[in-house]
């Protein structure tokens, strides 16, 4: 596998670039049936948390910033990342299109953008996406909503390395011999 960020082409979202494969792969086009109002917000009020931290909350959704959470295990981070999800602007008809579409190829079918949160055990072709048959991986699946690396020092040096293009870049491309 070959990544690379650097085309003479536009840079297409993650999600046109994985229906263009699979549509390719399987010869038929993979529908999305979205209605603005299948998609609603998770409702997170019974959480309090310290002023210092709704703050956090307020501008890691406000600007949708990669963010790194630490602390003792515990320590609420899996809890903050999902009150996160809740807060994230409601997706546009086309990003909600674009998420259902996307959770089409996992066989779900999301009411708000995707929480995901795969095991430190995860390879790099699970995270990524690949195999044979061609399909999309964990950064896929969280395309639109927030991939949450839990333990992320748990995880293998090779799948950090891999992620680092498409946190830079917003994208990845996979090239198959």
């Amino acid at each position: 596998q070959v990544v690379t960020g650097e085309s003479d082409e536009p840079h297409h979202c993650a999600t046109e670039r994985w229906r263009n494969i699979v549509d390719h792969q399987e010869a038929k086009s993979v529908a999305a049936k979205v209605v603005s109002d299948e998609f609603e917000r998770p409702s997170f009020a019974q959480l309090q948390f310290s002023e210092s931290t709704a703050r956090l909350l307020k501008i890691l959704a406000a600007g949708e910033h990669h963010a790194l959470l630490a602390g003792p295990a515990g320590s609420g981070k899996t809890t903050l990342g999902h009150a996160l999800s809740s807060l994230l602007r409601a997706p546009s008809e086309v990003e909600a299109r674009s998420i259902q579409r996307m959770q089409s190829h996992f066989g779900k079918s999301e009411k708000w953008r995707p929480f995901v949160s795969p095991h430190h055990t995860t390879p790099v072709i699970s995270m990524l996406g690949g195999r044979v048959p061609l399909r999309p991986g964990e950064l896929n699946r969280a395309h639109g909503g927030i991939l949450l690396l839990d333990e992320v020092l748990e995880f293998d040096t090779h799948v950090l390395e891999a992620l680092r293009e498409p946190v830079g870049f917003g994208f990845t491309t996979i090239f198959r011999a």
